[in-house]
C-alpha cells in the first residue's frame, strides 16, 4: 500500500529571524493615496518554511495642515526641486514626487527628519505633517526541502556594487546556504551550498541532542556554524580592505566565488575545557573575527548545587581564517586562540548578547535563569538578580530586583526563555516567557558598567522565540525618520512588529550598590588579570565624570522614558495538541458544516483554532426570481433629473441620491428557451423582486454606462444601451464593415467602452458618447500586430491606481472644428493622430445642436483662427507621420531617443504657434484701439449728429453686451458640463491577445502599446516586455518542440485585501489556470510606459477534457442549461473594510484571493458547479452575492471574516486557558477539553502542615499542573459547565467512548472518558485515575443564549499508575495504566468491571481500535497489534506517539509517528511470520516528517467511485504536528503511483531546488539497520507541487523521460488534492 503525505497548512510561528536589505529599491509610482517607502526587508523562519516580508511605510496626508502656509515669491520655484528648503532648516529632501488631490496635481516633498510633507500647490507652500504607518506585506515564500536552524545577513564583494544584501540560512542536517535576490525572476537565488554532514563531528552522533546555532560577524568576515562534538563550521568571505590594490580581473572572480574554503574548526584545538557550548556570538569592533562562547566544562543540574554552583564560563576566542590549515599545505583552513576566560558565571545562564557597535562599554550581556549579568572585557561581572532563587543557585552577590506587585510578576521573574535586545546605549527590553516587557537600563561610570537595574513595565505580548532590531545595521531606514523598530516573533501566537518611542529623559536618584538590597554569596572567582582595569585606564584615560558625592548618592544617567506600540502583527498558532471534528449550525439547523475544532495553546494562554473546508458561507435567503444559469449582473444605477442630464451632477447636489447608495438593478440571462430570455430586475418598496423588462435575446455583458446613468447589455448580434427604468435608448448591430459579423461569444464592458469577441475570433471595439448618449464603432489600435484572430479581449478600468495612465503630450486640437460634447474634441484629436477617417463635416455638422453652433463661433470669433492654422495643423500631422515611418525602419534600442525628440519638436512647434497667436492677438486688439480713438475723434470734430443716430448707437451696444454676457454663460455651462462628462480621473487598457501568441496592453483612449509578450502560450514564471526572444530557461536537460498552450481567456484585475496589488489570469482551454503578479521594477531600469513585469505566484488544474466528456452525457435540456465556459468574474465586498478578489463559475469552482500578509491563495467552493455569480448590495447588505448553483439561485454572504491566508479558511479564538487535550460528544456536537491550569505545589507532614514554605516573597513557590474538564461549545467557543479536578492531578486524555448500558434503548450509550494522573512529589509514585462522564441536557433559563447541557460525573476509578490512554472497543473501555492495557466493562452506570488485561512490557502512549482489533503504539516506538477475544475474554497478542489504520479498497496499513517526526507504514500479513522470526507486522515505509505529529484523526474519505459501492471505512488521516503544521495523508492507487514515483525521481535530478537542497536527503530516515533506507512507499506533494510551477517545455520534457504526458500526471496530482 502506497500513500501520499500533504501540509495543507504550512508550520506556524516564527522561530528564526533577520532584518536586512535584500531587493534594490522599487520604483515609485505616483498615487492619490501617498508615498510609499520601503525601509527594509524581515525574513523569518519555521520549521521549512521561509517568508520574505517588506517592510514599508505608508503614508497618508492629514486633512488639515499642521503648519503655517508660506507665500512664494517666485512661481517658478516649484519646478527647481533643489530651490525648496525644508522646515526648521532643514536643505535635504529625502523623497519628492507628485500625486493628485481632488484632480489637482500637487508637487510634495517629504523631510524625513521632520516627518513633514511640504505641499506646493500654485503659489502657496503648505506644510503638514503625515501619517505614517509601517506594515508588512509578503514578497516571496518558500517550503523548502530542509529544516532551518537559523538566519543571518551578510556582505559580500556585490554588495559593494548594489549596496544589498545577502541571506543565509542554516539547516539541520549540517548546511549553511548563501542566498542573494534576482530581479530576473523576482525571488531569492542560490549562490552556494556548504554541507557537512559528511564531517566526522555530524556522521558520528545523535542530531536530536544537538543544538544547531548560525552567528555571523558583523563586518562580514566570516560565518559559524555550531556543529556536535563542540566545533565551529567557519565559512569565510572575501572582503575589499583599504590596502587592497585595484585589480578588475581578481574582483570579478571574486564575485562569483564571494567565499574561500570552508573548514571545521574544533574548539578543543584553542582549549580543552571548551565543552557543552550553550550559546556564542561574535562580538564587533575587534580588528579580527572575535567570539564569546558561553559554555560548562562539567555540567551541571539542580541535585548537585549542595557540591558544585557558578561552573558556566565565558571564553573570547579570537578566529585565524587563513592560519596554519593554509600555511602546512593542507588546504584553507585557520584556527583560534582563547584571549580571556571568565568562570564563575551561574549554572543557568544560556543566552548572550553583545554590546552594540560604537557603545563606550564592550562586552556581553548573559541572560540566566535566575539573573543578567553583563561581562566586560576585562572579565568584570555586574548583574541583577531576578529573584531570591539565584541566592540559592549562585555564590554571586547581585541587587535583586525591587517588587513592585504588579499583576504576574511572579512570571515575570522567571527567565528561562526570555529574550533580550537592546533599545538605546543605556537600555534593554526583557521579554519573559510569558510576554512580559520590562526596561533593564545600564549604569556606566566612565567607560566601565557600573550597575544594572529594572525600569518600568512595558507592556505584554506574545511568548518570544526572536526579539531582534529592525533596519539596524544598513541604517538608511532609521536614521532618516528617527523610528526605532525592533521585532518580536513567537513560536506559541502572533509574532509583533514594534516601535520604540523615546520619550523626553528624565533623571532619576540611584542608590549605591551598597544601599541596594543584595543577596548573600561567597566571592566570585575571575580568571583575569587585576591589574586589567588599571591598563584600561591607562589605554583609555580618564572618563572626565565627576566624582562620587560625599553622601554616597550620585545623579543617574538621564535616559529616554521608552514606550512600545504595536505597528503590525503576524497571526500565528501554536502546536497542534489535540483535534476534533464537530459540526457547526451557523447556517442554519438544516445545514451543518463539518469544521475541524484544535486546541492551539499559546504557553499558558490558550487558543482555540476552526478550520473550514472552504470560505464560511451562510445562505440568507432564495431568490428563484432572479434564474440566470448563464449570468447575472447587479448593477447601480441613477435615475430621475441628474439620469436624464447624463449624470451631470449640479452644485451642492450629493454624489448618490437617497436610495441610490446601493445596486438598484439586476440583469439576468438564461439559454432557455432558445434563443434565450434576459430580465431586467428591480426590488420594490416591500423588498420584493419585479421584473420591469425583458429581452428574447441571450446576454453576454451587462454593465452601467455613462456614469451610472444607462445599462449596456450585450448579446450575440447586438450591442443595447438602457436607461435606468429598462427602456432601449439605443440598439446598435454588431457588423464587420458592409457584412454581417460573426455572433459575439465573449464582451466587456467598461464605460465608456466595449469590447467583443465573434466566434470567428475577430474583435471588435465599441466607444460611447456621454453627451449624446450614443454608441459607435471604434477601431483597434492602427499599430497593433496585424492578425485575424483574437483569443482574448478585455478592457481594464483602474480604480485603484495601480497603473497611472502614460504620460502623452495632448495633441494639438483645430478649434476650428466643432465639437459636439468634451469627447468629442479627444476623438477629433485621436482621429488626427492616428489617420482614422473622418466623417465629412456636412454629416457632421447635422448632429449638433443651436447652441453649440454658436459657441463654436464665438471661439472662432474670439480666438481669430485663420485659414493658416488649418493648413498648419496639416502640415504637423504630414510630420508626425514621416516620423511614425521613420521610427518603424529605426531599431528599437533608438526608438525612445527618437520618441523623445519628436515630443521636443511638438513642443516647440506648440509654443511657436501660440507666440504668433498672442502676436496676432496683440497686433488686432492694437488696431482696434486705434480704430476706436479715431472713431471718437471723428465724432467729436462732427457737429451736426442728431440724437435719434446717438440712440440707436447705444440700443445696439446694449444689445452687443447682452449677447456677450449670454454667450459667456452658454460658455460657462459648456464648462461645467464638460467636467462632469469626464468623470473621476482613471487610466483604462485594453488587453489582446491574438492567434500568433501575443499579449498586447493598450493604454486608452490614446492607444499608446505599452506591454507586449509572447511568451504567455509557454506558461513561463516571467513575463517581461523585454523578454519576448528571451532563451529556454537553464536547467533543462532536452528542449522539446510542443505545441503552445491555447489561452481562453485572460484577466487584468486587483486582488487583496486593505492593501491591493495587480495580478493577471490566464485560463487556459486544457484546464490549467497560471495567476501572475505585477511586480515593480528595480529604480536603476530604465523607464518604459508599462514599469511592471509579471511573475507567476500560483497554478491551478480543473480537468476540461474530463468536464466536456461529462457534459456529453448529459441530456441535451441539461447541457442547455450549463454555462458556456469556466469565466473569472471579478468583485469588491465590503468584507475586512473592502477586499478585491476574483470568483470563478463553472466546473470546480474556486475562489481568488490575496492578502498583504499571506499572499495570494486558490480556495475552493463547497458546491462542484456554479452556474453564475455576482455582488450585489440589491438588499441593503453590501456583503451579499447572488449565487446560482446546486440549489437554485440563493442569496448569500460571508458567515464571518474569512480568513484568506491560507487554503483552509481559519478562526482564531483566544481563551484564558490553555487546552491539551478534547473529544466531541457525538449526542450534543459540544466538546469536552482539559483545560490546563497551574496552581502551587505544596507537600504536608503527617500533621497536614506543609514541609516548605517560601520565606519571603523574593522565593516563589513551585508550580504544579493541574487541570479541570469543560464543556465547550464549538460554534462560539464558550464554555458550558465544568469540572474540577485535585489541585495535584491533571488530565492526560479525554475520549468519547460507546459503552454497554441499561440506561439505553440500544444497549449503547456515548460517554466522556477522562485519564488523570496525580503527582505526589518525588518520593512517592505517581498514581491515576478513571473517569466516565454523560453530558445530560437540563432545563435552561429563559433569557440564557448558550446550549442546555451540562456534566455530570458517573464514576472514577483508581489507578495505580497514570492512565494514558483510553478508546472504546465493541462496548467495553480500554486504557493503559503504566505497562498495562486493562478492559473494563461499565456495569450498571456505577462502576467499572475488568474482564481482561495485558502486559505490554513498556509504557504505552497511544490506543486505537478496529472492531476487535487493538493499535498499541508505546514510548519505544514500536507497535503492537492485539485481537480482543470475548469468549473467554482475552487480549491476543499477534505482533510511538499515535498510531492509526489507513485504508485502501478492502487493504489496510498501519501508520505510526514517533517523537522525532518519522512517520512509519506497516503492513500486517500473518502468512510471513517465519520470514520475520513470528512478526506479521513488516515496515514497508520510512517517512521524515521534521516535526512531532501530536495528534492523528481519521476520517472518511472521497471516493474515486460511488459511495454506495465503498465499502471502506476510513480512507483519510489528518495530522496535527507540534509548530503547528495541519496536512492529510491519503492512499494512492497502484497505477498513479508508479508514474509519480518517476516523477518524483526526475523532479530531484533535473529541477534546481531552492537553496540547493535535496529533497530525497530530506526525508530519508536514518536507519543503521538496514542497508538502503525505506524511502520508496510515501509521496511527497510539496515536491510534486514544484511539477505544476515549471512552464510547459519543462515538463513536457521530463513526462518524456519517464513515459507520460503532461495531462495525465496533472490529472494524478489533481486526484490526491481532495480534502474532507
Amino acid at each position: 500500500m502506497h500513500a501520499i503525505r500533504r501540509e495543507i497548512i504550512p508550520p506556524s510561528g516564527i522561530s528564526h529571524a533577520v532584518s536586512l536589505q535584500l531587493i534594490p529599491p522599487r520604483k515609485q509610482r505616483n498615487s492619490s493615496k501617498g508615498r510609499e517607502r520601503t525601509i527594509c526587508q524581515l525574513v523569518v523562519a519555521r520549521s521549512s518554511l521561509l517568508r520574505v516580508f517588506d517592510v514599508k511605510e505608508e503614508g497618508d496626508l492629514r486633512e488639515e495642515a499642521t503648519g503655517d502656509q508660506v507665500k512664494l515669491e517666485d512661481e517658478e520655484k516649484l519646478e527647481d526641486k533643489e530651490k525648496l528648503n525644508g522646515v526648521n532648516g532643514d536643505s535635504k529632501v529625502n523623497v519628492t514626487f507628485q500625486f493628485r488631490i481632488s484632480r489637482t496635481y500637487v508637487n510634495a516633498c517629504f523631510y524625513a527628519s521632520t516627518s513633514y510633507f511640504i505641499l506646493a500647490t500654485h503659489s502657496e507652500l503648505t506644510v503638514s505633517q503625515a501619517a505614517v504607518r509601517t506594515r508588512l506585506h509578503l514578497v516571496r515564500e518558500h517550503r523548502m526541502h530542509g529544516f532551518v536552524t537559523g538566519l543571518e545577513k551578510v556582505r559580500t564583494l556585490a554588495s559593494g556594487e548594489d549596496g544589498m544584501d545577502r541571506l543565509l540560512v542554516s539547516f539541520k542536517d549540517a548546511k549553511i546556504a548563501l542566498l542573494e535576490w534576482s530581479d530576473a525572476i523576482y525571488d531569492l537565488s542560490t549562490v552556494s551550498l556548504h554541507t557537512y554532514e559528511r564531517s566526522s563531528q555530524v556522521s558520528t552522533s545523535e542530531a536530536s541532542e544537538h543544538r544547531p546555532l548560525l552567528r555571523a560577524d558583523p563586518e562580514s568576515r566570516c560565518a559559524a556554524l555550531l556543529l556536535p562534538k563542540d566545533a565551529l563550521a567557519i565559512l569565510p568571505f572575501v572582503q575589499r580592505t583599504g590596502l587592497d590594490l585595484a585589480d578588475p580581473a581578481r574582483d570579478k572572480e571574486r564575485e562569483h566565488q564571494p567565499y574561500t574554503p570552508s573548514y571545521v574548526f574544533p574548539l578543543s584545538d584553542a582549549d580543552d575545557t571548551l565543552r557543552h557550548v550553550l550559546d556564542f556570538c561574535f562580538l564587533p569592533s575587534f580588528h579580527t573575527p572575535t567570539l564569546a562562547i558561553l559554555y560548562q566544562p562539567a555540567q551541571n543540574w539542580t541535585g548537585r548545587l549542595s557540591q558544585t554552583k557558578d561552573n558556566t564560563s565565558l571564553a573570547i576566542v579570537t578566529l585565524d581564517l587563513v592560519g596554519k590549515g593554509a600555511a602546512a599545505g593542507g588546504g584553507a583552513g585557520g584556527g583560534g586562540a582563547v584571549i580571556s576566560r571568565t568562570h564563575g558565571l551561574p549554572y543557568d545562564a544560556f543566552s548572550l548578547l553583545p554590546a552594540r557597535e560604537g557603545s563606550t562599554f564592550g562586552g556581553v550581556v548573559v541572560l540566566a535563569g535566575n539573573s543578567v549579568l553583563h561581562v566586560d572585557p576585562a572579565g568584570r561581572i555586574v548583574g541583577l538578580a531576578a529573584s531570591g532563587w539565584h541566592a540559592q543557585s549562585s555564590a554571586l552577590r547581585f541587587p535583586l530586583w525591587a517588587f513592585t506587585a504588579e499583576e504576574g510578576e511572579t512570571e515575570e521573574r522567571k527567565l528561562e526563555g526570555s529574550r533580550l535586545c537592546w533599545a538605546g546605549e543605556q537600555q534593554l527590553i526583557l521579554v519573559g516567557a510569558q510576554g512580559w516587557a520590562r526596561e533593564l537600563k545600564v549604569g556606566v561610570e566612565g567607560r566601565n558598567v557600573s550597575s544594572l537595574s529594572a525600569g518600568r513595565r512595558l507592556g505584554r505580548t506574545s511568548a518570544p522565540a526572536v526579539l531582534c532590531p529592525v533596519g539596524e545595521q544598513s541604517g538608511r531606514a532609521l536614521k532618516p525618520t528617527g523610528r526605532d523598530l525592533v521585532w518580536l516573533a513567537s513560536e506559541a501566537g502572533q509574532s509583533v512588529l514594534l516601535q520604540v518611542h523615546k520619550g523626553e529623559p528624565r533623571v532619576e536618584e540611584v542608590k549605591p550598590n551598597g544601599e541596594e538590597k543584595e543577596i548573600e554569596g561567597e566571592d566570585m572567582e575571575i580568571d583575569a588579570d587585576s591589574d586589567k582595569n588599571d591598563d584600561l585606564a591607562d589605554i583609555y584615560g580618564d572618563s572626565g565624570l565627576p566624582a562620587a558625592a560625599a553622601s554616597g548618592v550620585t545623579a543617574g544617567p538621564a535616559l529616554p522614558w521608552l514606550t512600545l506600540e504595536v505597528l503590525d502583527a503576524l497571526q500565528g498558532h501554536g502546536q497542534i495538541a489535540d483535534m476534533s471534528f464537530a459540526l457547526s449550525f451557523r447556517s442554519g439547523p438544516d445545514r451543518p458544516t463539518p469544521k475541524l475544532v484544535c486546541s492551539t495553546p499559546e504557553g499558558e494562554r490558550g487558543a482555540w483554532t476552526v478550520y473550514e473546508n472552504g470560505l464560511p458561507i451562510r445562505v440568507k435567503r432564495r431568490v428563484p426570481a432572479v434564474a440566470g444559469t448563464r449570468g447575472i449582473w447587479s448593477l447601480r444605477v441613477r435615475r430621475g433629473d441628474r439620469a436624464r442630464r447624463g449624470g451631470r451632477r449640479e452644485r451642492g447636489e450629493r454624489e448618490w441620491a437617497d436610495g441610490e447608495e446601493r445596486d438598484n438593478l439586476i440583469v439576468s440571462t438564461d439559454a432557455t428557451p432558445s434563443p434565450g430570455i434576459s430580465r431586467t430586475i428591480t426590488v420594490d418598496s416591500r423588498g420584493e423582486l419585479q421584473i420591469i423588462s425583458r429581452l428574447p435575446a441571450l446576454t453576454l455583458a451587462a454593465g452601467v454606462f455613462f456614469s451610472h446613468t444607462c445599462v449596456m447589455q450585450v448579446t450575440p448580434d447586438s450591442l443595447h444601451l438602457l436607461d435606468g427604468d429598462g427602456k432601449e435608448l439605443q440598439v446598435l448591430k454588431d457588423n464587420e464593415g458592409n457584412k454581417e459579423a460573426s455572433p459575439i461569444i465573449k464582451a466587456c464592458v467598461e464605460d465608456p467602452w466595449v469590447v467583443v469577441t465573434r466566434e470567428n475570433g475577430s474583435v471588435a471595439l465599441y466607444l460611447g458618447d456621454p453627451g449624446r448618449r450614443r454608441l459607435r464603432y471604434k477601431g483597434l489600435p492602427a499599430h497593433r500586430e496585424k492578425t485575424a484572430t483574437y483569443a482574448a479581449a478585455m478592457i481594464y478600468t483602474d480604480y485603484k491606481d495601480l497603473l497611472p495612465a502614460p504620460h502623452v503630450e495632448e495633441p494639438t486640437i483645430n478649434l476650428r472644428k466643432r465639437r459636439a460634447s468634451s469627447l468629442d474634441a479627444v476623438e477629433d484629436a485621436l482621429k488626427e493622430e492616428e489617420h482614422i477617417s473622418i466623417e465629412p463635416e456636412s454629416k457632421r455638422r447635422r448632429l449638433r445642436s443651436s447652441d453649440e453652433k454658436v459657441e463654436e463661433h464665438d471661439r472662432r470669433e474670439e480666438n481669430g483662427f485663420g485659414p493658416g492654422s488649418g493648413r498648419s495643423g496639416r502640415h504637423s500631422a504630414r510630420e508626425k507621420e514621416r516620423e511614425r515611418v521613420k521610427e518603424k525602419e529605426r531599431p528599437h534600442a533608438s526608438r525612445e531617443r527618437e520618441r523623445e525628440r519628436s515630443k521636443d519638436k511638438d513642443k516647440d512647434k506648440d509654443k511657436e504657434r501660440s507666440r504668433r497667436d498672442e502676436k496676432r492677438d496683440t497686433k488686432e486688439s492694437s488696431r482696434r484701439h486705434r480704430d476706436s480713438k479715431d472713431g471718437r475723434e471723428k465724432d467729436g470734430k462732427e457737429n451736426g449728429t442728431s440724437k435719434d443716430s446717438r440712440s440707436h448707437r447705444h440700443r445696439e451696444s446694449a444689445e452687443k453686451e447682452s449677447k456677450e454676457k449670454e454667450r459667456a454663460g452658454r460658455r460657462h455651462e459648456s464648462e461645467k458640463r464638460k467636467e462632469v462628462d469626464q468623470g473621476p480621473t482613471v487610466s483604462q487598457w485594453l488587453l489582446l491577445y491574438n492567434a500568433n501568441g501575443r499579449l498586447e496592453i493598450w493604454s486608452l483612449p490614446k492607444m499608446t502599446l505599452a506591454f507586449s509578450t509572447r511568451l504567455l502560450s509557454e506558461c513561463r514564471t516571467v513575463l517581461d516586455d523585454a523578454a519576448a526572444a528571451a532563451e529556454p530557461e537553464e536547467g533543462a536537460d532536452e528542449m522539446i518542440n510542443i505545441a503552445p498552450l491555447q489561452v481562453e481567456d485572460v484577466v487584468l484585475c486587483p486582488i487583496g485585501d486593505d492593501c491591493v496589488s495587480l495580478y493577471l489570469l490566464v485560463y487556459y482551454t486544457e484546464g490549467r489556470l497560471a495567476v501572475y503578479e505585477a511586480t515593480p521594477r528595480t529604480a536603476t531600469e530604465a523607464d518604459s510606459t508599462f514599469q511592471y513585469r509579471f511573475t507567476k505566484v500560483a497554478t491551478h488544474f480543473a480537468d476540461a477534457e474530463q468536464h466536456a466528456a461529462i457534459r456529453q452525457m448529459l441530456p441535451e435540456a441539461r447541457r442547455l442549461q450549463l454555462p458556456s465556459r469556466r469565466a473569472l468574474i471579478p468583485f469588491i465586498s465590503d468584507i475586512k473594510g473592502g477586499t478585491s478578489a476574483v470568483f470563478q463559475r463553472g466546473e470546480e469552482p474556486c475562489w481568488i484571493m490575496a492578502s498583504r500578509q499571506n499572499g495570494l491563495q486558490i480556495i475552493a467552493y463547497s458546491s462542484p458547479l456554479v452556474y453564475s455569480f455576482t455582488p450585489t448590495s440589491l438588499f441593503g447588505n453590501s456583503g451579499d452575492f447572488i449565487l446560482y448553483g446546486e440549489e437554485g439561485p440563493v442569496l448569500m454572504e460571508f458567515d464571518e471574516e474569512p480568513d484568506t491566508g491560507r487554503e483552509l479558511s481559519c478562526r482564531h479564538i483566544h481563551s484564558k486557558r490553555s487546552y491539551t487535550s478534547m473529544a466531541v460528544d457525538p449526542g450534543s456536537n459540544l466538546v469536552a477539553a482539559a483545560s490546563s491550569l497551574k496552581s502551587f505545589f505544596l507537600l504536608y507532614d503527617d500533621e497536614e502542615q506543609p514541609l516548605w514554605v517560601p520565606e519571603s516573597t523574593a522565593l516563589f513557590g513551585p508550580m504544579a499542573e493541574c487541570s479541570s474538564l469543560e464543556l465547550v461549545s464549538p460554534d462560539t467557543c464558550q464554555t458550558l459547565d465544568g469540572y474540577d479536578f485535585a489541585p495535584n492531578e491533571f488530565i492526560n486524555v479525554v475520549k468519547s467512548v460507546n459503552l454497554e448500558t441499561l440506561s439505553s434503548e440500544s444497549g449503547f450509550k456515548d460517554y466522556i472518558a477522562v485519564g488523570t494522573s496525580t503527582f505526589r512529589g518525588e518520593d512517592l509514585a505517581v498514581r491515576g485515575a478513571t473517569y466516565i462522564f454523560e453530558v445530560i441536557e437540563v432545563v435552561s433559563y429563559p433569557d440564557d443564549p448558550l446550549p442546555p447541557y451540562r456534566l455530570k460525573l458517573l464514576c472514577r476509578d483508581e489507578a495505580k499508575a497514570p492512565v494514558n490512554a483510553i478508546c472504546g472497543l465493541n462496548g467495553y473501555l480500554v486504557s493503559s495504566q503504566g505497562f498495562k492495557v486493562f478492559v473494563r466493562a461499565f456495569e450498571q452506570d456505577e462502576r467499572l468491571v475488568g474482564v481482561a488485561f495485558m502486559d505490554a512490557g513498556v509504557c504505552v502512549t497511544s490506543l486505537t481500535r478496529l472492531k476487535n482489533l487493538l493499535l498499541i503504539g508505546d514510548a519505544k516506538r514500536s507497535v503492537s497489534f492485539v485481537a480482543f477475544q470475548e469468549d473467554p475474554f482475552k487480549l491476543r497478542p499477534t505482533y510511538v506517539t499515535d498510531a492509526a489504520f489507513l485504508f485502501d479498497e478492502g487493504d489496510f496499513s498501519i501508520l505510526a509517528a514517533d517523537d522525532e517526526g518519522t512517520l512509519r507504514l506497516f503492513e500486517f500479513d500473518p502468512n510471513l511470520t517465519g520470514a520475520t522470526h513470528g512478526n506479521p507486522l513488516i515496515c514497508e515505509t520510512e517517512f521524515n516528517g521534521q516535526s512531532e505529529h501530536t495528534h492523528i484523526l481519521a476520517i472518511a474519505g472521497r471516493g474515486r467511485e460511488d459511495p454506495e459501492e465503498m465499502q471502506i471505512p476510513e480512507a483519510q488521516l489528518i495530522f496535527g504536528t507540534i509548530d503547528g503544521t495541519l496536512g492529510t495523508i491519503s492512499p494512492v492507487p497502484d497505477e498513479c503511483f508508479k508514474r509519480l514515483q518517476l516523477l518524483s525521481g526526475q523532479l530531484m535530478r533535473s529541477v534546481q531546488h531552492f537553496a540547493g537542497l535535496n529533497p530525497r536527503a530530506f526525508r530519508t530516515v536514518r536507519n543503521d539497520l538496514l542497508s538502503r533506507p525505506l524511502n520508496k512507499g510515501m509521496l511527497d506533494y510539496d515536491l510534486l507541487h514544484a511539477f505544476r510551477e515549471l512552464d510547459i517545455r519543462r515538463q513536457a520534457t521530463i513526462t518524456k523521460q519517464i513515459g507520460t504526458d503532461t495531462i495525465t500526471i496533472l490529472r494524478d496530482i489533481r486526484s490526491l488534492e481532495e480534502i474532507w
